[in-house]
């Protein structure tokens, strides 16, 4: 990856985390302890699943409806009136950058040299005479995850939020795992 794509990420990934830290402010009053970012590479990253999905207090809790409104997934609850303690949850946000193929394309040869060799190639291959060089048109894409990976408030019950999903979810999707 080029020194500038990154940069990029990075500071997106810290964008992200301010973000996620800013988000409960103009709506609630719910503390959140989001991890400061490190400027060197990790040797390693452990994923982790939020622990959300199996917390008791998931159909109720303002830290998981924040969560659920940064995934743009349906509500458990519109109202939630659970508010974690002082400096909880901590959430971990991921990002995930990837190319999407876009379809192809045909560029002009550049030179005679070039239109020879792929002309050639096509005729040992037995495929239409080509008009040009195809190429892939591929397109950058951003994705970024919101895992609660800590709560002091966390109350263990194993499947609650299988048990309690969007009935949009379960529709859309009977066979649905989080992650």
């Amino acid at each position: 990856m080029f020194t500038s794509q990154r940069m990029v990420l990075c500071l997106l990934g810290v964008a992200a985390m301010l973000s996620a830290a800013d988000a409960f402010a103009p709506h609630s009053s719910l503390p959140i302890t989001v991890a400061q970012p490190s400027l060197q590479r990790p040797s390693f990253v452990v994923p982790k699943m939020c622990i959300c999905i199996n917390c008791s207090r998931v159909t109720n809790c303002k830290a998981y409806h924040f969560v659920e409104e940064q995934h743009a997934q349906p509500h458990m609850n519109d109202n939630p009136d659970f508010l974690p303690r002082e400096g909880q949850p901590k959430i971990n946000v991921s990002y995930e950058s990837k190319m999407e193929n876009m379809g192809d394309s045909v560029r002009p040869f550049r030179n005679k040299e070039e239109e020879e060799r792929v002309k050639a190639e096509h005729k040992a291959k037995g495929l239409e005479e080509p008009k040009g060089v195809t190429m892939k048109r591929m397109k950058p894409t951003f994705e970024m995850e919101y895992d609660v990976v800590e709560c002091a408030d966390f109350v263990e019950d194993i499947g609650c939020w299988v048990r309690n999903m969007p009935e949009e979810i379960r529709l859309a999707n009977p066979d649905f795992v989080p992650t």
